[in-house]
């Protein structure tokens, strides 16, 4: 009867444990703070933010004084339901200008960009999380078959489980960090790929390119940066 309720106990610590990682996975699906996504056919269209309040840029028909152009601007701006921002008004032609620049500026410096790139590449994957979580495994396995041994009272039981709780947390922990750098690292190839496959500046603007390269673009009064996937930044003065 004993072993059996150690048996039901560990199962119950199991179960636990399934539960607190389901509800921490479905809180990380919204994220924190309020998010604004405005979704179409515009590459731009959830990536352009505004330096001075953090809102989202929208794209926007202008009609100003009878000429009529294509504007980007801050929706605290366009959006009478939240506070006004001073964040300026970029023409399209002037923000996709200044992302085609933008590009440029990391294509001049291709060679010393891969060499940072790779190098990030190889500090990532000696991060030791996979050695740690292999450590994780036996220590685990270790526990478990304590936990089911025959002379194991209810409070070593207790102080075992909290043990394998807090092991089974870290471990999750570190494969969501794996995650995240495998991640990194897919963004860091597709950028050098990018740039061993380009052996000229672009002197055109492209949708595909942003949705390739282009993780986010904060526009400042005096300049814009662009962010792209691989973690490089770089700013272009306006």
């Amino acid at each position: 009867m004993m072993r059996k309720l150690r048996v039901i106990g560990y199962r119950f610590i199991l179960r636990h444990y399934r539960v607190q990682a389901e509800m921490a996975r479905r809180a990380n699906l919204c994220g924190e703070g309020k998010k604004r996504v405005y979704s179409g056919k515009f590459a731009l269209s959830s990536v352009v933010f505004c330096g001075n309040c953090g809102n989202l840029y929208r794209r926007i028909k202008w009609n100003n004084r009878g000429v009529k152009s294509t504007v980007w601007r801050c929706v605290s701006r366009v959006d009478k339901d939240v506070a006004s921002c001073t964040g300026r008004t970029l023409r399209e032609n002037e923000l996709q200008r200044a992302i085609v620049n933008a590009v440029n500026d990391i294509l001049n410096r291709k060679d010393a960009v891969i060499a940072v790139l790779e190098k990030n590449v190889s500090d990532t994957l000696n991060n030791g999380a996979s050695s740690r979580i292999a450590d994780i495994d036996q220590e685990l396995d270790k526990l478990q078959h304590e936990l089911l041994a025959e002379n194991v009272d209810k409070a070593a039981v207790q102080e075992i489980g909290n043990t394998i709780l807090a092991l089974r947390e870290e471990k999750q922990t570190l494969m969501e960090k794996i995650a995240r750098n495998r991640k990194a690292q897919d963004r860091v190839t597709e950028m050098v790929k990018y740039l061993n496959e380009q052996d000229r500046i672009i002197n055109e603007y492209s949708e595909a390119l942003v949705r390739r390269l282009i993780e986010r673009i904060s526009v400042y009064d005096d300049r814009v940066v662009v962010k792209f996937k691989s973690g490089l930044e770089t700013a272009v003065w306006m």
